[in-house]
């Protein structure tokens, strides 16, 4: 509720860079809240505005995260060529922005919805990378990245049979 009053709120000022920043921030807060609720169509409604926002602002950054999050949302319900196209968006930004952080969550999300298709092999890929990549040290990442990049190599490798390495 009070994401969705600060969203009421924001539509009351001026339109400025700032307060559309802040309105794309609200939005994907509000779209990631929602989907852990299960409400996976108001999700991606406001996470479709966050990603419009985003494209007009040409704030890749955000729009990236966005995507992140669009691919597990995506994924959650059940449209996995969905989740597909905006974890590669997402991961291509990443790469082109040369933000880590942002490249380790859309390898984890795009790793994720690869798994979901029975792509075990492009999973065990993406999520390697991370794994590796977080080994050498990757900056200011959130710790949850790392357990959740190591928790779903391991899955992957154990349906693949790759029992050691897992």
């Amino acid at each position: 509720t009070s994401y969705e009053q600060a969203l009421d709120a924001l539509g009351h000022l001026p339109e400025t860079p700032d307060t559309a920043g802040s309105a794309i921030e609200l939005c994907h807060i509000l779209g990631y809240a929602l989907s852990s609720l299960g409400e996976y169509s108001r999700s991606l409604t406001l996470l479709g505005e966050a990603e419009e926002r985003a494209r007009q602002l040409d704030d890749r950054v955000r729009l990236g995260q966005v995507l992140s999050t669009k691919t597990f949302v995506r994924m959650a319900q059940g449209d996995l060529d969905g989740a597909l196209a905006a974890g590669h968006q997402a991961l291509e930004l990443a790469t082109m922005l040369d933000d880590p952080a942002l490249q380790i969550e859309a390898s984890l999300r795009l790793g994720q919805a690869y798994f979901g298709m029975g792509d075990f092999g492009q999973a065990a890929e993406l999520l390697r990378g991370n794994v590796e990549a977080l080994a050498r040290g990757a900056p200011s990442l959130v710790h949850s990245w790392e357990i959740l990049s190591r928790a779903w190599l391991a899955w992957v490798l154990g349906v693949l049979g790759e029992f050691a390495e897992g």
